[in-house]
């Protein structure tokens, strides 16, 4: 078993006989041949394996023979293997308070992967025999940053790129315990900020009003029935309010 070629890249070996006497000639056994691509002289297999061979081990038969026409058959193993090269494209985006979980993609190379994924933002953790970039619960702040992908392969070749990673602040759950308290031609609206607010800070809350069709002016009579809303990130919530006359 020799060295392995990567389809597409030059490659070169050298065969070296022990035993015999100088000097050697290196033939291919009939029925046997090389890799699309390698040729052999010298001794020397060499050349570029063409993108269309197979990857796995490919097995063939060279005839080696000394000055003194003594010869020997020896069966080489070349394992041929894809460039190592990172198929996924993107880290995509998730949201302070979420769990996010990515699996990374590679082709190509030989044996084992090991993923690096640097610099990662705060909770987030990656495998690197498995490639999963994950967080149970993120809690960066928020950000838009750029990190550096490395896959290396047990023969040590690797292949990196540079991806953007979005963390953002999430929208917060809705209030809690909302309360309209009937008043003298008002109402009086309160709730509890919520509990979980996804990393953001709930700066003001907006409440429409909308006059139902038909509603009685306020002349005494009748009841006053007044709708509302109030809305947390575009997320909204509405209520009803009504008002009785002392009729």
């Amino acid at each position: 078993r020799i060295t392995s070629a990567l389809t597409g890249t030059s490659y070169s070996y050298s065969l070296v006989p022990t035993g015999g006497v100088s000097s050697y000639t290196y033939t291919l056994k009939s029925g046997s041949s090389l890799p699309s691509g390698l040729s052999l002289s010298s001794g020397r297999i060499s050349g570029t394996v063409s993108n269309s061979v197979a990857t796995g081990d490919t097995t063939f038969i060279i005839t080696i023979k000394d000055s003194r026409n003594a010869s020997r058959d020896v069966t080489i193993t070349l394992p041929v293997t894809k460039p190592i090269s990172i198929a996924t494209t993107s880290l995509g985006s998730t949201s302070i308070g979420s769990a996010y979980s990515l699996t990374l993609v590679g082709n190509g190379g030989s044996g084992s992967y090991t993923w690096t994924v640097a610099p990662l933002p705060s909770g987030i953790t990656i495998n690197g025999s498995s490639g999963v970039i994950s967080s149970a619960n993120v809690s960066s702040d928020a950000v838009t940053q750029n990190v550096v992908v490395t896959l290396t392969d047990s023969n040590g070749t690797s292949d990196s790129k540079t991806m953007r990673l979005s963390i953002v602040a999430g929208v917060p759950n809705a209030p809690e315990t909302p309360t309209a308290t009937a008043g003298n031609k008002q109402v009086t609206l309160t709730w509890n900020d919520p509990v979980t607010k996804s990393g953001v800070t709930v700066t003001y809350y907006i409440i429409n009003f909308v006059k139902p069709k038909g509603e009685h002016d306020d002349d005494g009579e009748g009841d006053e029935e007044q709708n509302g809303s109030y809305q947390v990130n575009g997320t909204e919530h509405t209520y009803t309010v009504t008002g009785l006359n002392n009729g």
